[in-house]
């Protein structure tokens, strides 16, 4: 997902992204080096369909004073200041969003999002999604956000001029560069873990390694790999359920859209859970005379969203965007992409299946998980950036792996909360 491409002459990306000041210093001074110039500080200016109106994302305290309706405010001022006098008990990720942010901000915002996202009612989910995805654990750091983005320097992010994805194009470049040989469109078909190596089968050759590094799916890792695992871990690992993604991308013949780079759409009465423009997120070499909006669209795989055809998605994505108030796209071209393994639904019901799968990932004989999906996270691009360097770090002068290192770091990778 950390890849560009282009649409009618268009660098976009695959969904919105963007590069957060939280990066770690020393891996954002990396990342400034193989960018150079082309990487760019940005001030955000979203918004938030909030009770049908919209309101500015980071968000700013004048706009929410009139913007938001007196009584919901109300109701969230007296929230945050009773907080401890609330159930404490978070089971579920709803009960985590209610005890620490409160039922107004439980009900309006991160339920109904929560529900469109992972296609589940916000009780299903565990409180572990709630920790890895909400920053905020009361009122006074929302209050403590909103006075930071007051500030346009507290609304700040770091995005490149051709793309978020040229990030990984200058990574692979330098590790070509370094000597290292990349291989794409190389579906891996079968890994045979031995005592001393790993043999991969791909594209009908065998390689063999001292060691493999992988950020392929748990799931997906076990069902290829040899000897396999016993049947209820197999198992196990087909209960998880990841939420899968279609792009709509409308190509629109005026130069800009509107002037935000992104909307958050959390009511579940529209298919469109956020819509970007990536002309607004750079100053870079984009048409003049047309812009691109895209449209991201949680699904299951195989449902209705998933198959239906471009015109479908089209018409739909321009009915909700006029629907919310936003102008008529008048698209000319429409493109689809699709993704289908974006967010793991953390669900009660298939926790113990999740702790297995890892387990099971973790313990094949000379192979490491990590990443995103390796590990089943919701990670940023800086998170799995901080795996890898963790990773490197955890080798020993010999080229082994030192075990108690790399597991050290696997419980601090729990920590990572997703920014928003």
């Amino acid at each position: 997902m950390a890849a560009s491409f282009v649409v009618a002459g268009q660098r976009v990306d695959l969904g919105s992204h963007r590069l957060h000041p939280a990066t770690e210093p020393h891996l954002l001074e990396l990342i400034k080096q193989i960018m150079g110039d082309d990487l760019q500080i940005r001030e955000r200016n979203g918004r938030i369909n909030l009770r049908d109106r919209w309101v500015k994302f980071p968000l700013r305290a004048t706009d929410l004073i009139r913007k938001l309706p007196t009584n919901v405010a109300l109701r969230i001022g007296g929230e945050t200041l009773t907080k401890r006098f609330r159930n404490s008990v978070e089971t579920n990720f709803y009960e985590s969003v209610q005890h620490r942010l409160g039922p107004t901000v439980a009900e309006e915002f991160y339920g109904p999002f929560a529900e469109k996202l992972y296609g589940v009612e916000p009780h299903q989910l565990t409180v572990e999604i709630a920790q890895r995805r909400i920053a905020a654990t009361s009122g006074f750091d929302v209050i403590r956000k909103i006075a930071k983005a007051t500030r346009s320097s507290g609304r700040v992010f770091l995005y490149p001029r051709d793309g978020y994805g040229s990030i990984s194009e200058r990574l692979a470049d330098a590790v070509h560069d370094a000597g290292t040989e990349l291989c794409f469109n190389s579906p891996i078909t079968k890994l045979q873990a031995k005592k001393d190596s790993v043999a991969i089968t791909s594209a009908g050759n065998i390689l063999e390694f001292d060691q493999v590094w992988s950020t392929i799916p748990s799931p997906n890792l076990l069902a290829i790999t040899e000897p396999s695992p016993p049947l209820e871990t197999i198992e196990a690992a087909r209960s998880l359920r990841n939420r899968a993604m279609v792009l709509v991308y409308l190509v629109i013949p005026r130069p800009q859209y509107t002037p935000f780079d992104a909307h958050y759409i959390p009511t579940t009465e529209t298919i469109i859970s956020r819509l970007s423009e990536p002309k607004n997120y750079r100053d870079g070499p984009d048409p003049s005379n047309q812009t691109v909006l895209c449209a991201e669209l949680p699904c299951w795989k195989g449902d209705m969203i998933w198959n239906a055809s471009p015109d479908e998605l089209g018409e739909l994505v321009s009915g909700d965007l006029q629907t919310m108030g936003l102008p008529d796209p008048q698209y000319i071209h429409v493109e689809l992409k699709f993704l289908p393994s974006v967010y793991p639904v953390f669900e009660h019901s298939t926790s113990q299946a999740r702790t297995t799968t890892q387990f099971a990932s973790q313990a094949i004989n000379r192979v490491v998980s990590f990443g995103r999906h390796g590990l089943g996270v919701p990670d940023n691009l800086h998170h799995v950036m901080r795996m890898g360097e963790h990773l490197v770090n955890s080798v020993s002068s010999d080229g082994e792996l030192d075990s108690s290192k790399w597991d050290k770091a696997l419980g601090s990778f729990a920590k990572h909360v997703v920014e928003d």
